[in-house]
C-alpha cells in the first residue's frame, strides 16, 4: 500500500487524499510521509529555496502541521513515537506540542505555552480540545496560528459518523475549512492539504468530497480492501436473544461467554471487550465459576504449562487487588481504569507473554495500549447514554476491538465474535462487512456549532452561516443522498432524503441542498435569537444582508462548552426565580 502511493504523497503535495484501509495495514506511514513533506517542501517554497539547508530558527513555526485523533492516548502514543524520531536532537529537528485533555486551563491561559505552540512545527490534538481551545482563545488572537496550517492530518477519520464524538470532529474541520477559504492567498490554511486515513468504509468518496474545497477543489480517494490487511479477519456476529432488560441480557452474555471463546480461542490469547468497568470484573469472575463448575471435563483452559502457571501464580502474589489476585492463577484477568496501575502494568506484561490467555477490558484497552490477540470477543453491543437510555457502541470503538484481532508474525489468521441482541444482528454484520456508510451526527449539535462560530466571528450573517454549512460533512451527505435514486440515510438520528428535504425534479441535488443549508440556517439562528444567545437581525442591512451578533449568554454557553437544551433550562430556572 504504501509502495503504491509514496510517488502521489511525495509529487502531489498539496492535493489533500482520503486513505480507506484494514487496520494494521501501514496507515500511519502515509500520514508521517505526508507531515514531512508539508513541512519541508512546503516550506522550502514559501523561503524560496530547496531543502534542509536553511533550516532552524528560519524555518521554526513558519508553517504547521496538525495532526488530530480521537482520543489522547492515541495522540499520547504518536507523540512519543514521533519525538523519538523526527523531534529535537534527531536529523530533522522538529517541534511537537501536545493538546489534549492533559492541558489544563490554567496552562492554555499561559502566555509561554501560545509561544510554544506558536514556535512548533507539528501540534498533536483530540478534536474535542482543540475546539475547547480554540473557542476559548481564537477571539484574543491565541490562534493566529491557524493562518500557518499547511496540512491536517486526520487519524480514524470514520469516527466523524460516531454519535458520542463525530459532532465535534466534523466542526472542528469545517471550521478550518471556513477560517481558510476566508484568509488571503498567501495564508498556508487557504490551500491547506487535507490528508484522512480511515478504516474501510462503502462511501469513503463522500469523506474525501467533504475535505475537498479552498485553492485543493480535488480529493483523491484511495480505497485498499482485506487483502491488504496482514493477518486474515474472521468475523462472527452471534445472535444471544432478545434483550429487554440490559442488566438481564448481561448475564445472559456471560452465561454464554466462556463457550463463545473456548469455540475459537485455540489456546491463544483472547480480549474479551465489555461496556463498562463492573461489566469487566463480572465477565472475568463468571469465566472462572463456570471453569469450576466444569473442573470434571475442563481443567484449567487458559495455563499453557507449567512454566505459565508459575509465572502466573508469582504474578498474583505480586498484585495489589484481591479479586485479581484470585483470577491470575487460573490464567484470567481484567483490565479497567479503576486498577492501580502497577496491576495494570502488570495484566498487560502477562498478556504479552501468553501467560494470561482470557483478559476481560474495556474498550480503552483498544484505543490506548497495543495489546493484539488471536481472538476478539465484543461482549455486548450497547452502552449507557444516561436517563435511562442505551445506545450502540460507536462504529470507530467497534473497529478499534475488531482491528486488534490476530497478532502480525504470529497467528495466520485473527477472529472477531461480536455477541449482540437479535434485534441488532443485521446491522453489526453490515458493520463489520463494509457495508454500513459513515454518517454525520452534527445535526444534533448544530446549535452549539453555529453558536461556537458566531461567537468566534465565523458566522456574522445568514450567507456566511450557509458557507459554514457548506463545508460540513452533513451538507455532502445531503448531496448525495439527493443525487441517489434510492432513499438513503443522512444523520446518524436515521434522518433521510424523505424527511429532511423535499425533493424538487426542476434542480440540481447540489442547489436543492443549497436551499435546505439556508432554511437550515434561519431555522436555527431563530432558535439561538429566542434562547437570547444572539442578535439576528431578520431585516436585510444596506446590502441587502441578515446579519448575526454574538451576545454575552452565546460568548459564556460556547467557552463553557454547554450543550443548548442544557443552557436553556438554566435560562428557564433563572427567569423563574426572578419572577
Amino acid at each position: 500500500m504504501q509502495s503504491e502511493m509514496m510517488e502521489f504523497i511525495l509529487t502531489k503535495t498539496e492535493e489533500s487524499f482520503v486513505c480507506s484501509a484494514p487496520t494494521g495495514s501501514g496507515k500511519t506511514v502515509l500520514l508521517e510521509l505526508a507531515m514531512l513533506t508539508g513541512l519541508f517542501t512546503t516550506n522550502a517554497k514559501r523561503r524560496g529555496a530547496g531543502g534542509r539547508g536553511d533550516s532552524g530558527s528560519g524555518r521554526r513555526g513558519c508553517n504547521k502541521v496538525v495532526y488530530l485523533a480521537p482520543l489522547r492516548a492515541l495522540v499520547a502514543e504518536k507523540l512519543n513515537d514521533w519525538q523519538n524520531r523526527f523531534g529535537r536532537g534527531t536529523e530533522l529537528d522538529l517541534s511537537f506540542v501536545l493538546l489534549t485533555g492533559d492541558v489544563d486551563d490554567e496552562k492554555a491561559r499561559s502566555s509561554e505555552f501560545w509561544r510554544e505552540v506558536d514556535k512548533a512545527d507539528v501540534i498533536l490534538a483530540t478534536p474535542e480540545k482543540l475546539d475547547s481551545l480554540s473557542r476559548r482563545n481564537y477571539s484574543n488572537g491565541s490562534f493566529g496560528f491557524f493562518g500557518s496550517i499547511s496540512v491536517v492530518l486526520i487519524d480514524e477519520i470514520h469516527v466523524v459518523g460516531d454519535s458520542s464524538r463525530g459532532a465535534t470532529l466534523e466542526a472542528i474541520v469545517s471550521r478550518l475549512k471556513a477560517i481558510g477559504q476566508s484568509l488571503g492567498e498567501e495564508a498556508a490554511l487557504r490551500r491547506c492539504r487535507f490528508v484522512a486515513v480511515s478504516a474501510t468504509a462503502p462511501n469513503v468518496r463522500e469523506v474525501g468530497d467533504w475535505l475537498s474545497g479552498g485553492k485543493n477543489a480535488i480529493t483523491t480517494t484511495w480505497e485498499f480492501g482485506e487483502e491488504y490487511r496482514p493477518v486474515r479477519l474472521e468475523t462472527i456476529c452471534r445472535d444471544c436473544g432478545y434483550s429487554k432488560n440490559e442488566y438481564l441480557f448481561e448475564k445472559t452474555l456471560n452465561a454464554k461467554l466462556l463457550d463463545v471463546v473456548l469455540d475459537h480461542y485455540e489456546r491463544c490469547p483472547s480480549l474479551i471487550f465489555c461496556t463498562t468497568r463492573d461489566a469487566t470484573l463480572k465477565a472475568a469472575k463468571k469465566l472462572e465459576e463456570d471453569i469450576a463448575q466444569r473442573r470434571n471435563t475442563l481443567r484449567e483452559p487458559f495455563v499453557t504449562d507449567e512454566q505459565s502457571k508459575m509465572k502466573l501464580v508469582q504474578a498474583a502474589q505480586r498484585a495489589k487487588n484481591k479479586t485479581l489476585k484470585q483470577l491470575l492463577p487460573k490464567g484470567i484477568a481484567f483490565h479497567n481504569a479503576s486498577l492501580e496501575y502497577h496491576d495494570r502494568s502488570l495484566v498487560e506484561t502477562l498478556f504479552r507473554e501468553r501467560a494470561i490467555l482470557a483478559l476481560c477490558s474495556t474498550s480503552t484497552l483498544a484505543l490506548g495500549v497495543n495489546l493484539p490477540a488471536r481472538l476478539v470477543v465484543v461482549c455486548g453491543t450497547k452502552t449507557y447514554r444516561g436517563g435511562g437510555i442505551y445506545a450502540d457502541i460507536d462504529r470507530g470503538t467497534l473497529l478499534q476491538m475488531a482491528g486488534r484481532a490476530g497478532r502480525p508474525g504470529l497467528d495466520q489468521r485473527g477472529v472477531v465474535v461480536v455477541m449482540t441482541d437479535t434485534h441488532s444482528k443485521v446491522s453489526f454484520e453490515n458493520l463489520l462487512h463494509n457495508i454500513e456508510p459513515i454518517t454525520s451526527e452534527l445535526k444534533a449539535s448544530l446549535p452549539e456549532t453555529i453558536n461556537a462560530e458566531v461567537t468566534s466571528g465565523v458566522i456574522f450573517s445568514v450567507p456566511s452561516c450557509v458557507q459554514l454549512l457548506t463545508n460540513t460533512f452533513m451538507f455532502t451527505r445531503m448531496k448525495y443522498a439527493l443525487a441517489s435514486p434510492v432513499n438513503v440515510p443522512i444523520f446518524g438520528l436515521g434522518a433521510s432524503t424523505n424527511n429532511a428535504v423535499s425533493p424538487s425534479s426542476s434542480s440540481s441535488p447540489e442547489a436543492q441542498t443549497f436551499r435546505w443549508a439556508k432554511a437550515l440556517a434561519v431555522k436555527t439562528l431563530r432558535e439561538m435569537k429566542v434562547a437570547n444567545l444572539c442578535e439576528f437581525n431578520e431585516s436585510s442591512d444596506m446590502s441587502g444582508v441578515r446579519t448575526v451578533t454574538a451576545k454575552e449568554e452565546g460568548r459564556i454557553m460556547s467557552t463553557r462548552y454547554v450543550r443548548f437544551e442544557t443552557f436553556k433550562r438554566f435560562q428557564h430556572v433563572l427567569l423563574s426565580s426572578s419572577d
